[in-house]
Order: C-alpha cells, then structure tokens, then sequence
C-alpha cells in the first residue's frame, strides 16, 4: 500500500486507502441520482468525481437557469469572498488573509456563521481552489456520514472511506446532520480527531456554541462569517441580474423604509429578494417587512411562476402538504423516503434514488427553508382548531422554527391574532384530555404559553386573563417558570414578582428548576448527556456559559433583558453558592454593581425587589472576592 492511496468500489461501499488506514463513513454521490459505479476507481477519478459533483450542485433553485449550478459561480469568477472574524479576535478581515495565514498548515478550520450566510458557497469554493492547486481533498456533507452505535457500543459505517493523512477534508452541513441525534455528536467528532489532515467543517454559529464543548475537542480555528457590506450586495446583483439598476430600484420599493443593507446582506436572503423583485408584476404591491414574510412572499411566487412554466397541475396546497410532511420527517429524523416525483417538489430537495420508484431525502437545498415551511404549516394549525394546534404542537419546535413562527405572528392580521390567541387558549386545556403522554402535554402547553406571551398583538386581555388562571392552578414548576417569563414579557409584573419570590431561596425548587433549565439552554449541559426536562442542577455542573448569558443581560437594555432581570439575580445567587463562590473575579463584580435596578416603566415594588436582590448579590460577591 503507498502513500498516494488506491480506491476501488464494490456495491454501495467506496473504499479509499491511505496511509494510516483511517475509516470514517462517507457516501460520494452524483447529481443525476445514478446507481453506483461498481468499477475500479483510482484516487484521481474519485476527486474528480466530487470535483465535478460539486460544479454541477445548485447555487439557488431559484435563479436564471445558466446561473443555477455552482459551476457559473466559479467559472466566472463571480465568488464573492468574505470578510470573517477569527475566534477570539475583533477585527474583521478578508478571508485571503486567513488562508494566507494557514497556508501548508493542516489546520482545523470551523467555518461558522447564520443561516444563508454563505458558509456552504466558502467550503465548495475553497475546496475547488484546493483541487486547482494540485492538492487532494474531499467535499461532503455531514449527513454522507452514516455512523450508528450498537448495543455493543461500536460503529458501523455504510460507506466507507479511508482517508490518509495528505487528503483535506470539507465537510459541510455538522448542524443539519446532528440537529435531531446530538447523541451521535462524540462519535463523528472522536474519528475526525484520528485524522493528521487539513480539514474545514461548516456549521451554524448558534449549534456550534450549544455543542462547543464537544465539537471544540477537535482542537482547532473558528472563523465567523460576517454579513456583507454594499458593495458586497451590489457585486452579488451584478453578477446575476442583466438589469442591475432596475432590480436594485426594485428592491427598494419592496423594502420600504426597511434599510436596505441591513435585510440584503444575507446572500440566500438576497437571492430571493432578487427573484421577487425580478418575477413580481409592477403593479403588484409588496412589503418585505421581516424574514418570514420574505419566505412566504417567495414561495407563493416562485410556486405559482413554476407551475405556469412546467405546465404543472399541481394545487398548491398540494405542494406544500407534502412538503411539509417531507419537512417534520426530516426536522425529527435524519432522513425520509418520498414516492413523488412532481419536478417543483424535487427542485427543493436533495434526493438519491432508491430503487427507480423511491427517493431518499436527506434535506432541503436549505435547511431554512425546512423551518419555515414547519413555521407556516404551525400557524395554518393556530389558525384552524384548537385541535389541529394540538396535532401540530405535540412536536417540539427548537429556536429555528420558533424564529420564524414569531415573526409570522407579526405579519397576520388583528383578527386572525384573535382566533390564534382563542384557539390556543382552548388547546391548552385540552391537550390533557387530547394527549395520554406527559412529556406531549408539556410540549403542547409550554409552547402555546411562549408563543402567546411572545406574539405583538393590542389584545392582551384574553391573555393576561389566561396567564393568571393558569399560573394559579399550576403545580410544575417548570411549567411555573415558563408562565412566569411569559407574564413578565407581558409587563404582568404580579406574577412575575411572584415567582421571583419563590426562587429567593437558592436551595428552593424554584431556583434549582431555573438553573437547571439554563444550564441546557445555554449548552453548559447538553442534551447529549441529559433529558432537557428532567435534569437537575447537583451544583457540579461549570456554568461558564449560563453565567457569561446572564452578565450579558446585566450590561444588556432591552424590555427583555429589564424584563427578566428579577429572575436573573435570583438565579446567579443560586449559582454562586450551590458552586461554593468559585471563578469570581473583579470584572464580573463590575458587570454586576452597574447594573440598573431603578427602572422607570416597572413599579416600585419591582424596583425594591432588584435593589435589595442586587445589594445581597454584591455584598456578598466582595465577602468572597475578598477572602483569602
């Protein structure tokens, strides 16, 4: 065996050896969904292979057809490089310079950023420029990893590659494979760190820092992403609209008194912007006032344009029914199988044929677009029956879907925020008749108390009224804390105080409760190692993350960061003694103290609660800092 590697296929395996002979499970697919090749492939033929998978992968469903393949992009020099922030550093520099500064290194590169901010377009173009410059490497998607734990505790791989030390691997997508098995998150990561190779791995910013603790054990870079400027917007619109003038006087319009670089600087988000502002009838009016009314302004064009085009008979209603069942399948599961071959719902996924008839589905061209069809799919169940939001809310929506949701409630109108506001009310009492299953309730009546606390209506009544009724007879004190964030987001500040109260004592139920539940949301505890709802605060936990939240609120001055903040004192009094007053420092006793506690919207017994609650803090802060 030499160090160049030998590959050859059999079945459904590709087997590449290298010099350490190290295995991770990898599937090399083509476009055209075609049965596996089952000659003998020499490593060449397999990067060129990838190479050309890659050139032939979609820049946007949705574009000019010559612009859709990655291809155009590349060949025409079109790739519009990034700036990016390196971990730790504050100065926002060119990507070159990055690359430039790891050059010959076998550097571990996370690439990190919001969704559609480009971190799947960096991976492809850097591993193309890679392959140009003679070196070897691999592009892939995480989810190409099939990596199962036995009972016996082992791995099993359905296709397998062994990389050796000289092959960079870029693997993109670690959210989209890992976001419904973070069981599986130590097992992919602990194969990566056998590999001595250059490697860039893509991920969303917000998983990443919930699962740092075991994605950074591969020891590494992280490099962020950052939101493009105006010329970055105006190179993208040149390079793929004929009438670059008239598109950006369009986007104008549509945007409104919405700035234009702040809503633009998403490179996915502009992408559909343009097409809107391209394929939408002058004389239609529109209004791009957030992200989910850009989604749903979108698909409805784009459905009905592609329709008329293919001269399609599919209902709408139709497409979105099944994609959306394609969409809860995936969101729960890492994959599903579908029967449709209707082309305006394949144009949107990615697939591979099983077996001429059937589709493998691994994802949407975009994760986003995934939640924002559970966001839609969400508040048409909202809208209809307290039953149907009962079927709907019984699946756990994460912070991805719930952000499209909120903002979906901004763009209904009043009266349908009424019929939403009525029939959650009713949902929520008869999800304990509905659902047999506890762990179901919770979900059902935790979520309908936060998206009605969260949802920006003049009606509050029906909801103030609702909160009071049910706090009164709630025993859970999860469910208790979950009422109470939601009264005090509501300025409902006689419950909020109350439950304060409760959480006083640090060894109170309350308080361990409250912990308990930061602790996972902040990723000190992850949901690999715990049950997010039974898990309870033993005082051993580090809360370096928890912590570092809860002083950004004390800086922070926003109606949440004000309206939380009696909670926040009585929980960081929590952490400090059930933690014996370890890792405090001069800078965080800072933090503290300039905090306001005199706040001119809350009531004065509010105010004399975060007084007295932030003097007991301090004081006993500077006891501890001071004693030896």
């Amino acid at each position: 065996m030499n160090n160049e590697g030998v590959a050859f296929q059999q079945y459904n395996k590709v087997f590449v050896t290298g010099k350490n002979n190290i295995v991770l499970a990898i599937n090399i697919v083509s476009n055209n969904n075609d049965s596996t090749d089952r000659r003998v492939l020499s490593f060449e033929e397999i990067i060129k292979k990838n190479r050309q998978y890659v050139l032939n992968s979609l820049v946007s469903p949705w574009l000019a057809s010559e612009s859709r393949s990655f291809n155009y992009i590349y060949t025409n020099n079109l790739y519009i490089q990034p700036d990016i922030k390196i971990n730790g550093e504050k100065k926002r520099i060119p990507l070159r310079d990055y690359l430039t500064r790891i050059d010959g290194k076998n550097t571990k590169t996370w690439v990190l950023g919001e969704a559609g901010i480009g971190k799947t377009t960096l991976l492809k173009h850097t591993f193309l420029e890679h392959i140009k410059s003679g070196e070897k490497g691999i592009y892939v998607t995480a989810d190409s990893f099939d990596i199962r734990i036995h009972a016996e505790n082992t791995l099993f791989y359905d296709n397998d590659i062994i990389f050796g030390d000289d092959v960079a691997l870029f693997i993109d997508g670690i959210d989209e494979a890992f976001a419904n098995n973070p069981f599986l998150i130590n097992e992919f990561i602990k194969n990566l760190r056998h590999l001595d190779c250059e490697m860039w791995l893509g991920c969303r910013t917000p998983f990443f820092n919930k699962y740092s603790k075991e994605l950074s054990t591969l020891s590494g870079v992280s490099i962020t992403i950052q939101t493009w400027d105006e010329k970055d917007i105006n190179s993208f619109i040149s390079g793929f609209c004929t009438e670059e003038n008239e598109v950006s006087n369009r986007i104008n319009r549509l945007l409104g008194s919405k700035s234009y670089l702040e809503f633009c600087n998403n490179p996915l988000r502009l992408s559909m912007i343009i097409y809107i502002a391209e394929k939408t009838p002058l004389d239609r009016q529109v209004r791009l006032t957030n992200d989910y009314y850009l989604y749903s302004n979108f698909f409805e064009l784009w459905v009905n344009n592609e329709t008329k085009r293919l001269n399609n008979k599919s209902c709408a209603e139709d497409l979105y029914s099944i994609w959306y069942k394609v969409s809860r399948e995936l969101y729960e599961n890492d994959e599903t199988v579908i029967a449709e071959d209707n082309s305006i719902i394949n144009s949107l996924l990615n697939r591979t044929s099983l077996d001429g008839y059937s589709w493998k589905v691994e994802g949407f061209f975009h994760r986003s677009l995934m939640e924002f069809l559970l966001a839609r799919k969400a508040i048409e169940s909202m809208l209809l029956s307290s039953d149907c939001a009962i079927q709907d809310l019984k699946h756990n929506n994460r912070s991805d879907v719930d952000h499209f949701i909120k903002r979906g409630l901004e763009t209904i109108s009043y009266q349908k925020k009424n019929t939403i506001i009525r029939n959650l009310i009713n949902a929520y009492y008869a999800s304990e008749q509905t659902l047999i299953d506890p762990d179901k309730v919770f979900c059902v009546q935790n979520q309908i108390v936060y998206y009605l606390t969260r949802m920006k209506t003049r009606n509050t009544e029906p909801i103030i009224n609702f909160l009071r009724d049910i706090y009164k007879q709630e025993k859970r004190p999860i469910m208790r804390q979950g009422i109470a964030y939601g009264a005090a987001s509501l300025d409902l500040f006689d419950i909020a105080l109350q439950f304060a109260k409760e959480m006083e004592a640090p060894d109170s139920e309350a308080n361990i409760v409250n912990r308990s539940w930061t602790l996972v949301f902040y990723g000190d505890v992850s949901d690999i190692d715990v049950d997010p709802i039974r898990f309870r605060d033993d005082g051993k936990v580090p809360w370096d993350k928890a912590r570092q939240a809860r002083l950004r609120r004390f800086k922070g001055n926003s109606k949440k960061d004000k309206a939380f903040r009696m909670f926040d004192f009585c929980i960081m009094i929590g952490f400090y003694i059930s933690r014996n007053w370890e890792n405090i420092n001069e800078n965080d006793l800072k933090i503290i103290e300039s905090c306001e506690v005199n706040i001119n919207e809350f009531p004065p017994e509010i105010n004399s609660f975060l007084q007295n609650k932030k003097q007991c803090l301090v004081n006993e802060y500077k006891k501890h800092l001071r004693t030896p």
